[in-house]
């Protein structure tokens, strides 16, 4: 008989991996907005925004 599998990652580990995705999602929508608000005369005189 073969020995039970052990996880991929141990519960200590996962938690820290998605800490990790959760910050990075965090970081990527501020990102984003900044880049949208920097971007916001350029959009405005491509697009004819008001």
């Amino acid at each position: 008989m073969k020995p039970a599998a052990t996880p991929w990652l141990s519960p200590e580990r996962r938690r820290w991996v998605i800490l990790g995705v959760v910050f990075a999602a965090m970081v990527l929508n501020y990102v984003d907005r900044q880049i949208v608000s920097v971007l916001k005369p350029t959009l405005k005189a491509e697009f004819g925004l008001d």
